[in-house]
């Protein structure tokens, strides 16, 4: 038995130091982009946002409620870029490709509401999911964070 646990402690002790030498190798890899800490609250604020409306919209399709699915993702589409609450200095600030990232995803969620509101079926519907949220991890592969001035 003893040497179970030493077997699974092992294990675990080998998941941690593989998971935070992968972080730490993809923390030098991202570029990354200084906010301050302000600007970095808004952001993280409407990437948390679009998780919450993922979460929202996956909920709405398993009760099969598209309608529902499809205003949630709206609402979360280019319709969203027309923010006012947005530091004006944060355009400044991110990169070219990270603004393209952040239009493709944005552009998902108005496809994914149209699939919905056409009635596609649920494969398709899960096909366009699954693009949004590809762009999404690309992008935090892409790019990280940086507080400062």
């Amino acid at each position: 038995m003893f040497s179970s646990i030493l077997r699974h402690l092992a294990c675990l002790l080998l998941l941690a130091f593989s998971a935070s030498s992968y972080a730490d190798d993809l923390k030098l890899q991202r570029e990354p982009i200084l906010l301050s800490d302000i600007e970095s609250e808004w952001l993280l604020g409407q990437m948390r946002g679009q998780l919450v409306s993922v979460q929202l919209i996956v909920l709405a399709i398993s009760d099969s409620n598209n309608t529902k699915a499809a205003a949630i993702a709206a609402e979360s589409g280019m319709a969203k870029t027309k923010s006012t609450d947005q530091p004006a200095s944060i355009k400044d600030k991110v990169p070219a490709k990270w603004k393209s990232y952040a239009g493709s995803m944005y552009q998902s969620f108005d496809d994914l509401s149209n699939s919905l509101s056409r009635g596609e079926n649920t494969v398709v519907t899960l096909e366009k999911l699954a693009v949004l949220m590809s762009t999404c991890t690309t992008c935090h592969e892409s790019f990280r964070i940086t507080r400062g001035r």
